[in-house]
């Protein structure tokens, strides 16, 4: 069986976004970045992953490094993708730290035909009646995603310049 896979990144036309907070208790703004994320794009408690969670707590500066993974089923040949790196450094006493946010975002459509008429009968559908949904998939996203954005800059006082 062939597999067809269209993919868009939500951040196009850079792959990622890039934030730094500075500040009192970088730890929250990682949970709270989270929670945001699970709130406006829908997200239920079985659709998350925290596939890495690393402290190095021998030293008074504690360094931690965290990767999440969220996926969305938009309809049922499409998945949105959401995977969140965060790495900072926090003071034991004082709670004072950074943290760098990575965030990369990607819709997925894949297709599976087995033979080359059902190929063509999934070209024809993809050209005629799932382009405009898709563009829609992708700019209800888009919206989640600044909103989510815009939540963290005011929360943590970010710039509202991010790097791309």
């Amino acid at each position: 069986m062939g597999k067809w896979r269209i993919a868009d990144d939500l951040f196009a036309p850079h792959k990622e976004i890039d934030m730094v907070y500075t500040g009192p208790e970088p730890w929250k703004m990682v949970n709270q970045a989270n929670s945001l994320i699970r709130q406006y794009f829908e997200i239920s408690g079985t659709r998350w992953t925290q596939k890495d969670v690393r402290w190095d707590i021998t030293d008074v500066v504690r360094t931690f490094f965290t990767e999440v993974d969220f996926k969305r089923e938009e309809d049922g040949f499409t998945n949105l993708l959401i995977n969140v790196r965060y790495q900072g450094k926090q003071h034991a006493e004082t709670k004072q730290g950074t943290v760098r946010m990575i965030m990369y975002a990607q819709l997925q459509t894949d297709f599976e035909y087995g033979n080359p008429l059902v190929k063509l009968a999934i070209l024809i559908y993809l050209n005629y009646f799932y382009k405009a949904r898709r563009i829609a998939m992708l700019k209800r996203n888009e919206e989640r995603m600044n909103m989510t954005l815009n939540d963290l800059r005011t929360a943590f006082n970010l710039p509202e310049k991010i790097s791309r």
